[in-house]
């Protein structure tokens, strides 16, 4: 309901209107730890965040994942990344969390090992989600340089990075330069328009991030 309509004010002074806004991206995690714990269960904030970031903010679609792992995670228990793994679909060693600590490391060979796995598995990690998500984190990079020295807490806010996985964005920052960060985002629009067509490219989405992930980790 348009809170801006006069019935909706009219309403607002001689009854009650509830408002469920959306979840915003990064406060799914949070909200996946709470409704685990509702259910009795736990699940560290790694899990937590590699889930939310895998099934998108349809808190539906996450309900009806989360509850499925706590049917098969006794009272007590925890839901670990092989549970995620054998239920959900995501793999523990080649999904976008472990892409970017191979790019913040510039680990090349494992980054093109789950490059290749990506491309032989295309209809479960499009070239233009993964390109979207890593223009997302070089722009944290970004601002690691940019935000300078600040108490973690506070950094962690204004970057909307997990404080857990702060530690890794500095790190990786520290891996790259500004410029250098900010070439790697053109490479990556440029990619994502080939996987688009543009451009006269003919290679497949694998194909284009290998190529893609040499260029922006190789100095």
């Amino acid at each position: 309901m348009d809170g801006r309509k006069s019935f909706s004010k009219s309403v607002a002074k001689t009854g009650t209107v509830f408002t469920s806004d959306k979840l915003k991206d990064e406060q799914l995690p949070d909200w996946v730890q709470r409704y685990v714990t509702h259910h009795k269960r736990r699940i560290a904030p790694a899990e937590a965040h590699l889930l939310s970031e895998h099934l998108g903010a349809d808190l539906g679609k996450v309900t009806m994942e989360v509850e499925k792992l706590c049917l098969v995670t006794e009272e007590g228990g925890t839901i670990t990344a092989d549970i995620v793994q054998r239920y959900v679909g995501i793999s523990k060693d080649h999904n976008i969390f472990e892409l970017q600590n191979a790019i913040g490391n510039r680990d090349r060979v494992k980054a093109l090992r789950i490059a290749k796995h990506y491309g032989q598995d295309a209809k479960n990690h499009p070239l233009p989600v993964t390109v979207a998500t890593l223009n997302g984190y070089f722009t944290k990079l970004v601002l690691m340089h940019t935000l300078g020295e600040r108490p973690p807490q506070e950094l962690a806010s204004m970057a909307k990075v997990p404080p857990f996985f702060l530690n890794d964005y500095r790190s990786a920052a520290r891996n790259y330069s500004l410029d250098h960060l900010l070439r790697a985002q053109h490479l990556l629009r440029t990619c994502d328009l080939r996987s688009k067509g543009m451009g006269g490219s003919s290679a497949e989405e694998g194909e284009l991030l290998q190529e893609l992930l040499i260029r922006v980790i190789d100095p």
